[in-house]
């Protein structure tokens, strides 16, 4: 039986990485709690990711690398693609459908949990329909937006249509909104229902995080003389590292001349150069500090080395897990009025929430967090508060098992 006296599960769990390293993304980390978390309350969980990873067993996981993720060309749009991209597509496609009716026949679950798979098609999807098995989505972003407005993504005519129809095993609208989905937000439920989803088949778990993120005892505000900001994330325009250089020139006007850390990827080498190129113009070049990727295990030093971090998204964030690590850290956040951003903080009382693209009110956000000693230390006592509450692992774990057992049940 399952810790909250739930019966066994046998889960299959469909993702793209596993474990979660130093290049995985947040819906990695998720799939590691998610594995892990019901492994570790008596469920059968076997997880299907892509070729990055190896066979085996990874923290009581058992872990079979076999799926195929990546476009034919990741620099290319579907709508750029031409006959060779397109055969490739086909192949990938049949090659995962493949792959999990096998493991379907060959685990017998439960059900099938479909974390985070990068579809460009239907053919996972596909497989658990065709394979009679009940399966449920955990929306982390906008593919199954994408799947339901535009099922195929690939333009052809006459035969060669029919020919991908049958291959990429594209499901009607119906088959997708009469699928259950656990969303990792309210704003990525409310897209979700728009599309036509029910309700009822809709539930709201905003990720968890493990224990080692959640600091003891009080923290004191970093010295006026090295209060670093933060960054976390990938280093694009749609998270706002653009932004950033506007937010350090505008505090830098006030006198105030700190420290920004980013820790993530540029696109290429050549985009760090630009990105320090415009801070060079600007005049706070000195001021960034490019950190790099780091493990996630070793993220809470860096979140509490931080006076602040910033997350200026400029696109519709699903969630933004990295406000959540801050907090939990007991280090205060300003982010943007975005997606599902806003649901990460309490506005006012663990951090702010400014409109997005406006660096006049972050700058000044950050003005008075730095300036004002006090309020630092009430956000950050109540920002690792109000993240033990409301994104703890265990709790989130509760939830997907019993979400899953009711699923099941149903059926």
């Amino acid at each position: 039986m399952g810790q909250q006296g739930y019966r066994t599960l046998r889960v299959l769990i469909v993702t793209k990485t596993y474990p979660q390293g130093p290049e995985a993304s947040g819906t990695g980390a998720m799939a590691q709690v998610i594995a892990e978390g019901l492994t570790q309350r008596g469920h059968e969980v076997v997880l299907l990711a892509s070729r990055r990873n190896s066979d085996g067993l990874y923290h009581g996981v058992r872990v079979r690398g076999r799926l195929i993720m990546d476009r034919p060309d990741p620099t290319k749009a579907p709508s750029e693609w031409g006959t060779g991209d397109k055969v490739a597509w086909i192949q990938k496609a049949r090659h995962n459908y493949a792959t999990v009716r096998r493991e379907i026949r060959r685990h017998k679950p439960d059900i099938v949990y479909l974390n985070d798979i990068e579809l460009l098609t239907g053919s996972v999807f596909a497989a658990c329909l065709d394979s009679g098995v009940r399966c449920i989505w955990h929306a982390h972003d906008y593919i199954l937006h994408d799947m339901v407005e535009r099922k195929s993504r690939l333009s052809a005519a006459g035969g060669l249509r029919r020919l991908l129809a049958h291959l990429v095993h594209d499901k009607p609208k119906a088959a997708f909104v009469s699928t259950p989905v656990i969303a990792v937000s309210h704003f990525i439920a409310g897209r979700l229902m728009a599309l036509g989803w029910p309700t009822e088949l809709v539930t709201v778990v905003h990720n968890g995080l493990p224990a080692y993120f959640f600091g003891t005892g009080r923290r004191t505000p970093p010295p006026a003389e090295n209060w670093p900001l933060l960054f976390v994330g990938r280093c694009v325009e749609e998270k706002g590292v653009g932004l950033l250089l506007q937010v350090l020139a505008k505090l830098r006007q006030q006198g105030i001349v700190l420290p920004l850390m980013i820790v993530g990827s540029f696109r290429s080498e050549r985009a760090a150069e630009q990105y320090l190129q415009e801070a060079e113009r600007v005049g706070v070049r000195e001021q960034i500090m490019l950190r790099g990727l780091i493990p996630r295990e070793g993220l809470p030093a860096v979140y509490r080395e931080a006076g602040c971090l910033l997350a200026p998204s400029q696109w519709e964030e699903p969630f933004g897990l990295m406000s959540v690590e801050a907090q939990a850290c007991g280090t205060p956040v300003v982010v943007s009025r975005v997606g599902g951003l806003p649901e990460t903080l309490d506005d006012g009382k663990t951090g702010f929430v400014c409109a997005s693209g406006d660096s006049d009110a972050m700058a000044e956000r950050i003005a008075q967090l730095y300036v004002d000693r006090d309020l630092w230390v009430r956000m950050s006592e109540g920002g690792k508060e109000f993240a033990k509450r409301s994104f703890a692992s265990e709790e989130k774990i509760d939830d997907i098992e019993s979400i899953l057992t009711r699923w099941v049940d149903e059926t």
